[in-house]
């Protein structure tokens, strides 16, 4: 029995650490909801099918064990066989990607407006989720596990791809929030926050990918690359609702969180602007005295992740 160590051990425990990672994301998805209510829609959509395919894909994670280790344990012709579950996790977990990954250049974009890089990005994310989807239908056409060879081509373009597409979108952002200067204290502070966050959140499921193509390359017949793809999804939409959740609080009062006021600073998610009175007196003007204001700011714009 401990030739299934392997096979069907390492995706038992991918699909334990999967389970926790993903009751992660339904707290923090009611976190989210709670906490922005008045959130665009846009957001909410994402929010919402984030969490719907981490639900299909953490179904087939656990279809995937269950079918071997209990339905067909005993037959040794059927644990050998690789169902529905299997190109079902693999192109579920990578759409999860895809969407974390667009709001993720998204943003790189709108803070940057760097065409050339986001494109470049983007292409790679594409590349990355062709390659799956090639490995998804390869193994629903070859569904023995020993015939899994015949999707190698397929899951090297996906695995190095998702690898440094992770990667690059870490890098780029981290390099943008270096470049950003404020003469605030209270904004370079959370730039500072934005950096450590973004570092956090990417190198995680870069880690992961990285995780998964190493584990490929040397034993390509082995299970744990699977279990590693296990947990990249939920690893995804924690890191979607990572950049949410650490947002200013919505306003209890007006429940947008759009604008306070403090003194002469406005703070409006993010935009900082110090507002400095100038009064210029001219003392030619013949038995009056006028008085001239003038009023001006400086902002530094911090995008809200």
């Amino acid at each position: 029995m401990g030739a299934y160590d392997d096979r069907f051990g390492s995706i038992l425990i991918g699909s334990w650490l999967s389970s926790m990672l993903y009751a992660l994301v339904v707290t923090q998805v009611y976190q989210y909801f709670r906490l922005f209510p008045t959130d665009a829609m846009y957001r909410k959509g994402l929010v919402l099918s984030t969490l719907f395919f981490c639900t299909v894909a953490l179904v087939a994670d656990y279809a995937n064990v269950y079918m071997p280790t209990v339905t067909f344990w005993g037959n040794a012709e059927k644990v050998n066989i690789q169902y529905w579950p299997v190109p079902l996790f693999v192109t579920t977990s990578t759409f999860v990607g895809v969407l974390v990954n667009s709001f993720l250049i998204h943003r790189f974009y709108s803070l940057s407006k760097n065409l050339c890089t986001s494109i470049f990005l983007s292409l790679l994310m594409i590349l990355g989720f062709a390659g799956s989807f090639m490995v998804a239908i390869t193994l629903q056409q070859f569904s023995l596990y020993t015939s899994r060879d015949k999707a190698k081509t397929a899951a090297l373009v996906w695995t190095v791809s998702t690898a440094l597409t992770d990667i690059g979108i870490a890098g780029a952002l981290i390099w943008q929030l270096l470049s950003m200067k404020s003469s605030f204290k209270e904004t370079q502070s959370r730039i500072r926050r934005l950096i450590i966050q973004t570092v956090q959140t990417g190198c995680t499921t870069s880690v992961v990918s990285i995780i998964t193509l190493v584990s490929y390359l040397i034993k390509n017949d082995s299970n744990i690359p699977t279990a590693c793809n296990f947990v990249i999804a939920p690893l995804y939409a924690l890191t979607l609702l990572s950049n949410f959740n650490l947002r200013q609080r919505a306003d209890p009062v007006s429940g947008s969180g759009r604008s306070t006021s403090e003194g002469n600073t406005v703070r409006m998610d993010g935009i900082h602007v110090h507002r400095t009175a100038v009064v210029t007196v001219d003392a030619n003007k013949t038995g009056t005295e006028h008085q001239q204001y003038h009023n001006s700011s400086k902002d530094t714009k911090v995008p809200d992740f």
